[in-house]
């Protein structure tokens, strides 16, 4: 097992095409996302809608602890401008 950080990304679908071209664009190749998650934080509840266009999307990034700070500086102005939220923990790879 390898010893990596999670960065987990939840924000506005209509966000989700900015941030996949700041990761791509900084060497960040690799991320899982489900479309279409909802909840409820300080902007209130997050249902959707029909279209999809106000859904949420969760992303998770793995990367070495060296990146993470980089990665976060990153996701931070696509935070403040469509709101959404991130988590940074510790976790272990499990490589095969």
């Amino acid at each position: 097992m390898k010893a990596v950080k999670k960065v987990e990304v939840v924000v506005e679908s209509v966000a989700v095409p900015q941030v996949l071209a700041l990761l791509d664009r900084h060497g960040f190749s690799s991320y899982t996302m489900i479309p279409g998650v909802y909840g409820k934080g300080d902007r209130g509840e997050s249902l959707g809608g029909v279209s999809g266009e106000f859904n949420n999307s969760y992303m998770v990034i793995v990367c070495d602890a060296e990146q993470v700070s980089g990665l976060v500086e990153l996701i931070r102005p696509v935070l403040k401008r469509f709101g959404g939220v991130s988590l940074v923990s510790d976790a272990l790879w499990v490589k095969h």
